[in-house]
């Protein structure tokens, strides 16, 4: 897979995150889910050369800025993320069917709004938590510095409900 189209599968990606939370609120009264999948990395040939061709560097080519940072990462994708993909498509699978039928590692839990599927997932939601907790400590007096004089110290409760991911 192409750096490039990793990327814009990024995007789409967070772009996603923030409208199925949203989606998952608005219908749940309808009896209708919605769940986000943070599936890890799996090993699959998508990216592979065929017809023996050999594996070519993507078509597109960075601005003269970026081509050393476009080197290592592309070097960084093939010698480490490539090789170190933790997880099984066929658990992937079953996980997955089990989540939406609500059996097996499901069974009993309660309908989740986003699931980590794979160990790699999982470190990286935790990572970034850690490291939204960290901005909120560092920059939470700027946050505070434009706080209303007349403010009652409450945040609204609807707000604080629609907003969360429970």
């Amino acid at each position: 897979m192409s750096l490039a189209l990793y990327l814009r599968m990024l995007r789409a990606r967070l772009t996603g995150t923030v409208y199925t939370e949203a989606l998952a609120k608005e219908v749940a009264p309808l009896g209708i889910r919605a769940v986000i999948l943070e599936v890890g990395g799996v090993s699959t040939d998508f990216g592979a050369p065929r017809d023996g061709e050999q594996m070519a560097a993507p078509d597109t080519k960075p601005s003269a800025d970026y081509e050393g940072l476009w080197g290592e990462m592309l070097h960084n994708y093939v010698t480490d993320i490539e090789v170190n993909k933790p997880n099984d498509i066929n658990k992937i699978c079953r996980a997955t069917i089990d989540l939406i039928k609500g059996e097996g590692l499901a069974k009993g839990r309660k309908w989740p709004v986003r699931v980590a599927i794979g160990p790699d997932t999982t470190a990286l939601m935790r990572q970034k938590c850690r490291e939204q907790m960290e901005l909120c400590d560092e920059w939470e007096d700027l946050a505070d510095s434009v706080i209303k004089d007349d403010w009652t110290g409450v945040i609204s409760p609807y707000m604080m409900n629609t907003c969360s991911m429970k």
